[in-house]
């Protein structure tokens, strides 16, 4: 991979905690930093379902998104409904006293995490109609008109308001992640401010990029930090052979 200009290695979801160490310390060897990614399609895909607290040990570099807290630290019937292939969703239901001894871990073997917050919870930051209001005079803006009317489309609903019976989950849900995010961020850990943005929706890589970056903050991460975590720190996980950084 590196003979050929690679930076970084990228795993999926279908490998198991030990596959995955493999990999890692293969690619570490060659100086490359390892990426893996947990989304809520992983049962859609018929892909194990992992938690973060399983991953931990591995020499992982950046764990993206932060669907494994999910399988770490919700109810059991939560995990249950979800291996049998039912809705992935249960922010709102993280048990927030499983948070420390995880974070604690990753702290400790320098594991990075790319939370994506503003991807899952945008509707619930109240910088949303901020959000709208940006999005939509950049859709109106010449370079947005130049984009194909489905393109332009899709932007134009990029921020629109969830439904309201939907709102006091998502706020809950947030909350939750929030602090997850902030006690990790207080406890050394580092963040990169990646922000997912075509995945199931559409928006500039500014915009998101500023969005991810404003709910940061929402939820507690100082600003310097903020800064960091679309700066140095993304630039030292990205280049970096080894989680020792």
């Amino acid at each position: 991979a590196k003979q050929v200009g690679q930076d970084a290695i990228k795993m999926r979801d279908r490998l198991t905690p030990a596959q995955m160490k493999m990999v890692i310390d293969i690619a570490h060897k060659q100086g490359l930093p390892v990426f893996a990614h947990f989304d809520s399609a992983n049962t859609r895909q018929g892909q194990p379902l992992t938690g973060m607290d399983e991953i931990v040990d591995t020499g992982l570099d950046v764990a993206v998104h932060l669907f494994s807290l999910i399988k770490a630290t919700a109810p059991p019937e939560v995990v249950d409904r979800i291996r049998k292939g039912g809705p992935v969703q249960g922010w709102d239901q993280l048990n927030t006293a499983k948070f420390a001894p995880i974070i604690q871990k990753m702290v400790a073997n320098k594991m990075y995490v790319n939370p994506t917050i503003a991807n899952q919870f945008e509707k619930a930051s109240k910088y949303l109609p901020e959000f709208e209001k940006i999005n939509t005079n950049y859709v109106n803006s010449p370079m947005g008109q130049s984009a194909p009317k489905p393109v332009r489309d899709r932007y134009s609903l990029s921020f629109k308001p969830g439904p309201e019976a939907n709102a006091a989950v998502l706020a809950e849900g947030y909350k939750r992640v929030g602090q997850f995010v902030k006690q990790f961020v207080d406890a050394g850990g580092k963040i990169v401010s990646g922000t997912d943005s075509d995945a199931g929706r559409i928006g500039t890589s500014g915009l998101t990029l500023h969005e991810e970056m404003m709910m940061l903050s929402e939820v507690g991460v100082p600003a310097m930090k903020v800064i960091q975590s679309s700066t140095s720190w993304a630039i030292s996980r990205r280049t970096s052979g080894s989680n020792a950084g």
